[in-house]
Order: structure tokens, then sequence, then C-alpha cells
């Protein structure tokens, strides 16, 4: 849970990293009229979800994915063709049979970075995160469910050269309440959090984090969503003033691919639009290439080249 709400703020603050290609800024079937049609569609979603969201329903994929490596690479070209150089793998994930992410490393420079470990008890809930680099765990986290499935405890401790020292949860990613390592969850009609913290609807979607600086308050973020669960914005609050500090939006097309997102910082007043094209599909069709597209300068837009393999049970 924790991964997951990391992936979900980076953006407001940081551009993506940029393989730079001056190219031309239109862009293949993605029209403002589809924008805006997609957008209708998914915020007037009728049918709710009734179950828990797996992590394949997160990220959109279809099938009984067993695992996914996901490549950058650049483009060049020779005698009028088009082909493929610097070719270097980002990210591996590893799904169990219910669709849930067991094991997840990132890559820096082709080297092994963070590795992701999770534990799912038979209710699919996670009752155990543990966080490596560099073969030794730099955190750990035991969550326990009430019988709504329904985060009850979040116990946190850090694990340093074999020895467990047990810390207060003081990170932005777990908030202590009452000065111990134990944060208490109490949901409204089993359904949204109150009096807490940090809040996670019922499918444990954050809608709201707060997040601190020396003991004191600093920064809100509330996530909006869908009826179906997808993220389609957020907003950042200055929790000295309550003024907007960043905003993103999210766009999808009909299938849940991201296709568009826009981020704006009002602080230092500058903007970042960023568009997604799908170039192939696998059998299931899951995307195995796809551009990410940076066209926050519409006169000079930046490419960048992902593909990915996926294997399924």
């Amino acid at each position: 849970m924790k991964k997951y709400i990391l992936l979900l703020i980076v953006p407001i603050f940081f551009s993506c990293n940029s393989k730079k290609e001056k190219v031309e800024p239109s862009i293949k079937n993605e029209s403002e009229t589809e924008i805006e049609k997609n957008k209708e569609t998914l915020k007037d979603e009728a049918e709710s979800m009734d179950t828990k969201k797996s992590d394949l329903q997160h990220d959109n994929l279809k099938g009984s994915v067993q695992r996914v490596s996901i490549y950058t690479y650049d483009l060049d070209y020779k005698n009028g063709e088009e082909y493929e150089i610097n070719t270097k793998l980002d990210e591996d994930i590893y799904y169990n049979k219910n669709g849930f992410i067991v094991t997840e490393i990132n890559f820096e420079d082709e080297e092994e970075g963070l590795k992701f470990k999770n534990i799912y008890d038979s209710n699919n809930n996670k009752i155990d995160e543990k966080t490596f680099h560099d073969g030794d765990i730099v955190s750990h986290y035991n969550n326990t469910f009430d019988n709504s499935n329904l985060v009850a405890s979040i116990h946190c401790f850090y694990d340093y050269s074999n020895e467990t020292v047990k810390e207060e949860c003081t990170s932005f990613e777990v908030l202590t309440k009452n000065s111990n390592d134990i944060t208490e969850y109490v949901y409204l009609d089993s359904k949204k959090l109150i009096n807490s913290s940090d809040k996670y609807d019922q499918y444990n979607n954050p809608i709201e984090l707060i997040f601190y600086n020396e003991g004191m308050p600093e920064y809100t973020v509330k996530y909006i969503y869908s009826k179906t669960g997808r993220l389609i914005g957020s907003n950042w609050y200055d929790n000295n003033n309550g003024e907007t500090i960043s905003s993103s939006e999210y766009v999808y097309d009909n299938n849940g691919n991201l296709i568009e997102e826009i981020d704006i910082n009002k602080t230092f007043g500058w903007s970042d639009r960023y568009k997604y094209n799908y170039l192939e599909f696998d059998n299931y069709n899951n995307w195995t290439k796809r551009i990410l597209i940076d066209v926050s300068d519409e006169e000079y837009p930046i490419k960048n080249y992902y593909k990915r393999t996926i294997s399924y049970y």
C-alpha cells in the first residue's frame, strides 16, 4: 500500500524522466473531443465495484498475468529504417494467481535497485510488506484486518544489519497515533474511513493523506476516483493557509489505458502535460509498446519509449 501511494504522488512534483528527441506535436487517435468524451464516461460510470480490486485491475492488465517486465529504449534510423537501441530493463513485476503483486523490482542502470516483497492472507489482504535495497531490509510493515477485510492497524519497523529496531512510524507513508507505532483505523459503515490521519476507501485506495514536517501537519493530498475506483485526479493543499498547491488529472480511453496526464503547480506557476500513444497489444489486449510524450512544450515535445513482455499462468 505504501508503494502504491508513492506512485500516485510522485508526478505532482516531478516531471517524468525524459529521453529528449524533437518530434512532431501531433498525437495519433487522441483528439480533444475524444478526451472530453472519456472524461465524462469515467465520471458518469454507474456501476460500482463490489469486490476488492486486484493489482492486475489497478494496473489495467487482462488475463491471468504472472510476470510483467518493462523496458525503456530509444529509436535510431539507418537506411531509412527505424530500429531500437539502448534497451534497458526498468521494472520487473510478479503477480500471484489472484492478481496481487508478490515481488516488484526496480532497476537503476540495469542494476537491481529497490525490491518489494508482499505476503497475503486467504482474503487477499496484504499482511506483510518488506522493502529491500542491496539485499538488506530497509522497511517492514505488518498489517492487520478486521472481519470486513478493512485495515485495522499497521505495525511498522525497520531492520538494520539484521537487528530489528522498532521505531515510531513518522514517515509520510504511515503516521503514528498516540505516540506509538500502531496506526488505528476506524471506518464509517464499513466503507469510508474516519477519525484517522490517513484515509483510505474500502478498496485500499488512499483518499486523503497528511504529510508532516517536524511533527506538524504541512501538506494534505486528496485523491479523486471514478465510480469503478480508477484514479482521475488529485489535489495538494497547504495546511498553513488551506490554499491549493498543485493538482493532477488523469484521462483514460475506453479500454482503461491512460492517455493523458496534466500536472499543475500553482505555487511555481508551471504545468506539465503528458500524452500516451499505444502502438502494440498482445492477445489479451494488454499493451506491449507505448510512447509517453511530454507535450508541456508543444513546440518541442519529448518522446519516451516503453515496451513490456508479459507472461501468463
